[in-house]
């Protein structure tokens, strides 16, 4: 069974992952995703468990800036397999947070984004 805090759900979201170690980052995109955390599919184990990664995104800020804002969340690696790694989201930024929610709500089946936690 899962232990989860928060709900994830179908959501393809654009997304580098990078480590300390690997310049540049790698593009993926998200299997599902929540405030929480993510699910990306990998064709291996890229990285073990509790690795520290940084999950770097984009937003468009469509009526306010002509150019998208870069985020960077910090994470945890919990699962790893040969489909893919599960990341948890460790401390954010309240704005970081918030720019979180909006792709969330852009992205995916969630019918709104109310909480930060």
């Amino acid at each position: 069974m899962e232990d989860r805090h928060n709900k994830r759900l179908p959501a393809t979201i654009d997304v580098m992952v990078c480590d300390k170690q690997q310049l540049p980052a790698i593009h993926f995109k998200t299997d599902n995703a929540g405030i929480g955390g993510i699910f990306i599919k990998t064709a291996s184990e890229m990285y073990k468990i509790g690795t520290l990664l940084d999950v770097l995104f984009e937003i468009e800020w469509r009526d306010r800036y002509k150019t998208p804002w870069r985020y960077r969340l910090p994470a945890r690696v919990v699962h790893s397999s040969k489909e893919g790694i599960g990341l948890t989201f460790l401390e954010a930024s309240i704005e970081t947070t918030l720019a979180w929610q909006q792709i969330l709500y852009r992205n995916s089946q969630f019918p709104h984004v109310t909480t930060l936690g």
